[in-house]
């Protein structure tokens, strides 16, 4: 299989009889535009859309499942990111690192 051609696989679906809420915990790190613009610069791919945020927050760990019955995430990505190779894995940590 090559880098980057592989589709994420979906968990287990939300209830979808409430809104999407995230579980208690500590705040998420802001991703402002700039680091976004930067992110944009040395990677592939990155999106910002709640529907790739909200995919991408996501896991297979059994609590996780148990919390999407009850349309809840453990907290919401800022941005998600998708690279190409490894140069490209590598100047995105470079910038959250920053």
């Amino acid at each position: 299989m090559e880098l980057g051609t592989a589709a994420p696989v979906t968990p287990i679906a939300f209830a979808g009889a409430n809104p999407l809420t995230t579980r208690p915990g500590p705040e998420p790190v802001a991703v402002g535009d700039d680091v976004v613009a930067r992110l944009r610069d040395v990677c592939a791919t990155v999106s910002t859309d709640d529907e790739a945020r909200v995919a991408a927050s996501r896991d297979w760990w059994p609590l996780a499942m148990i919390w999407a019955r009850d349309d809840q995430i453990p907290a919401i990505a800022g941005a998600v990111c998708r690279p190409d190779d490894p140069e490209q894995v590598a100047a995105v940590l470079a910038v959250c690192n920053e």
